[in-house]
């Protein structure tokens, strides 16, 4: 795995530690750690999946770690101080998810816990195996992930689980921002003005 890493990291420089430490736990290549918002890519696989259909369209530093319903891609901005962010495959703009991939693993865990996508044990069983994953760097998050997975279950308008959507943004509001609520950033290279139309502005 460590070639692995090495190579990654000669293409978009050093990974975030904890991503790093995930990779070599196995934790991108097994299926338990996988939510219905989040398949992971398997290390030895994201030098093989582009962000972008042109990869050199792509800004660089941005490379993707899981698919979100096999439409978007999750990814690291290395460039931006390895913060989060969800490529669409149809757009030019990202959207903003977290400052750094611990706190998209936290958002990550209240979220699901905010809509259960699966049986009740079984999104229990998940919750804590992603608090895990965050026990080392932020353990007062990974608590809370815990405290949520032992709550009884609610109904919302939306679904079921054990905190609302509304109670999740307030934490996003308050743990990241505003900007990672909203935000949106672009992850293409801008384009390059057509030469023809350029000399004629001159003109």
């Amino acid at each position: 795995m460590e070639k692995i890493i090495k190579k990654i990291e000669k293409k978009f420089g050093k990974l975030p530690e904890a991503y790093r430490q995930w990779i070599l736990l196995g934790v991108t290549s097994d299926e338990r750690f996988t939510l219905c918002s989040v398949d992971w890519i398997e290390a030895a696989s994201v030098l093989d999946v582009h962000v972008v259909q042109e990869p050199e369209q792509g800004l660089p530093g941005i490379f993707p770690i899981a698919s979100f319903y096999s439409v978007c891609l999750w990814c690291i901005d290395n460039h931006m101080g390895g913060r989060v962010i969800l490529c669409p495959h149809d757009e030019v703009m990202a959207k903003l998810y977290a400052p750094s991939v611990v706190a998209w693993a936290y958002r990550m865990g209240l979220e699901e816990a905010a809509n259960f996508t699966d049986e009740d044990d079984i999104v229990r069983g998940k919750l804590v195996l992603w608090a895990g994953l965050i026990q080392d760097s932020q353990p007062e998050w990974a608590a809370h992930i815990v405290q949520l997975a032992g709550l009884p279950e609610q109904r919302f308008e939306y679904g079921t689980g054990v905190i609302s959507r509304q109670e999740v943004d307030e934490i996003i509001l308050k743990s990241f921002g505003q900007v990672y609520l909203d935000g949106e950033v672009e992850f293409l290279l801008p384009e390059e003005e057509d030469d023809e139309y350029s000399e004629e502005d001159d003109d």
